[in-house]
């Protein structure tokens, strides 16, 4: 089932796949990035966070997400308490029955690991219920399993 997120009752939405491949790369916030607001109460904005993924094209997953956070915290001047900001960075890497010598693990056993991490994290409330939602997403997309 796909169902969008944030959902508005009046809103129409559609559905479309995008094909990758290995290299690829998959950068996914919630909201709370393109919202922090400056002092003067501008928002951060699509366009600033455009330039920043523009700007560190090269760089690796964790060092993009720590120069997206660090250009937050230098546009907000402030801790960023204003929303939830989350971001999942994502590369395509090579078929995992490429890599491996032993059989892949079923989809049932992927799902079943998966839901157990998620509820877990979710019953100890160590992550915010939009951000499990995203991490069950690009896990399900990681592993080719969609609920």
């Amino acid at each position: 089932m796909n169902i969008p997120l944030a959902i508005e009752s009046d809103t129409v939405y559609g559905l479309f796949s995008i094909p990758m491949t290995t290299g690829d790369q998959l950068f996914v916030y919630t909201d709370g990035i393109i919202d922090a607001p400056s002092p003067e109460g501008e928002c951060f904005g699509l366009v600033r966070l455009k330039d920043v993924l523009d700007k560190n094209i090269k760089a690796s997953l964790s060092e993009l997400k720590s120069a997206i956070l660090k250009a937050l915290h230098q546009h907000t001047k402030k801790e960023l308490t204003h929303d939830d900001i989350t971001m999942i960075a994502l590369e395509v890497g090579p078929k995992v029955n490429a890599l491996r010598k032993e059989e892949p693990m079923a989809p049932e056993k992927q799902m079943k690991a998966f839901n157990e991490f998620y509820n877990t994290a979710r019953n100890n409330k160590i992550l915010e219920p939009k951000t499990t939602l995203l991490i069950h997403m690009a896990t399900a997309m990681a592993v080719g399993c969609y609920p």
